[in-house]
């Protein structure tokens, strides 16, 4: 078998979408190559700490874990006297981690941010002269969430000359990089992020007749909260909201907890940061799903694909999400009627719509029949993935 090296800073058992997405990759990957994954340390104090629920079914040949995480104290000491934050240092670790390997790699592909796997994975790809398979999980020089990406023209452009192929998670991100990059146009390819049909869970019957409105996933920054609140306040003052419960599990920063103080509706429960298992189970036993996207401020806003929308999906549930127009969300929700997508600039349509799934639920019948499209499925888009890997063999 052909030797892999993979480079990604998330792996599990760290908690995280992307880990996640990794995780499903190498699961089915495993049995085709001999893989030697280098990753880093999982840390105790952040929200990417440990998670054993996380699905680590896969046997891999070596693991290396760079120790970027040194502790809540050093840490702290280290960002004060340091521009470079954890993710950044992963790249600095290149000496480290090629004493470790094993073996000569056949070729490398990287994952997640590209301000430390891709980074450390451009070194691997300096020093042996092998392939490159680099996936972008998120923008990067055109990162709306993160400014200090903007600095990154070059290095981007030098990654993607030297990468043999350049994956991305929706059509709209292909599209993108492929106008960005008409050079380089043919090594664009989409590997989506994708759901695991084997984590599906049967269906949970509920013991009460209450509604269950579920958000999981995390809040900050411009990804926030404000707007559904401010709607299920509206409603609740109304008393339009009878028999209905709205859960949000998650991390969240401080802007955002303020908001849901602020509101302080009883029908909403905070359940905090849960398990992988834990919130896989509550989207299962939950009526409506909601995600909620920040508003667009430039155009790779539209191209991500939240890898949470394919596990919401795969449960059959009606979706009711907060997009900007024109979306990767919007797109997909649209393509397979899995709900309803509504801009910002929408809320008294949102608000009827709720009330529409409310008030006549037996509408959630049609989508509790839906099957998963399997353009998204874990095994079939590692089968894709192995391919493209003998061919630049």
């Amino acid at each position: 078998m052909k030797n892999i090296l993979f480079v990604s800073m998330s792996a599990p058992p760290q908690k995280g979408a992307e880990s996640i997405q990794v995780g499903r990759y190498l699961k089915y990957l495993a049995n085709s190559f001999n893989i030697e994954l280098i990753t880093s340390n999982t840390p105790k104090h952040s929200w990417v700490r440990e998670d054993d629920s996380i699905s680590k079914d896969f046997s891999i040949q070596n693991r290396i874990e760079l120790n970027i995480y040194k502790g809540r104290i050093l840490n702290k000491i280290q960002s004060t006297y340091s521009k470079h934050t954890p993710d950044e240092r992963f790249a600095n670790y290149f000496k480290k981690a090629l004493k470790k390997i094993t073996y000569k790699p056949d070729f490398i592909y990287s994952r997640a941010l590209p301000h430390s796997s891709t980074l450390l994975a451009k070194q691997f790809k300096e020093y042996f002269n092998i392939p490159w398979v680099m996936h972008l999980s998120d923008p990067w020089e055109d990162n709306s969430f993160d400014s200090e990406c903007n600095k990154n023209k070059q290095i981007e452009k030098d990654c993607i000359t030297l990468a043999s192929i350049v994956t991305l998670t929706s059509d709209l991100a292909v599209e993108f990089y492929q106008k960005k990059y008409p050079d380089h146009n043919n090594k664009f390819i989409l590997m989506p992020n994708v759901f695991d049909e084997e984590e599906i869970a049967k269906k949970h019957l509920k013991k009460n007749g209450q509604i269950k409105i579920t958000h999981t996933g995390n809040f900050y920054g411009k990804r926030n909260p404000q707007i559904i609140l401010s709607i299920i306040n509206k409603l609740n003052k109304e008393n339009k909201l009878q028999n209905v419960k709205f859960c949000f599990a998650g991390e969240m920063d401080e802007e955002s907890a303020l908001l849901f103080k602020k509101y302080d509706i009883p029908e909403v429960e905070l359940l905090g940061g849960l398990s992988f298992k834990a919130s896989m189970k509550l989207q299962q036993q939950s009526d409506i799903l909601l995600i909620i996207n920040k508003e667009a401020e430039n155009p790779t806003d539209l191209t991500t694909l939240p890898s949470k929308l394919l596990d919401y999906c795969a449960t059959g549930n009606t979706i009711l999400a907060i997009s900007p127009k024109g979306s990767s969300t919007e797109m997909l929700i649209n393509q397979y009627g899995l709900g309803k997508c509504f801009n910002h600039n929408q809320p008294l349509e949102i608000e009827d719509y709720l009330l529409k799934l409310v008030s006549n639920f037996e509408i959630k019948t049609k989508f509790n029949k839906y099957k998963p499209p399997k353009k998204y499925e874990a095994r079939y888009n590692a089968e894709r993935l192995k391919k493209l890997f003998n061919q630049i063999i």
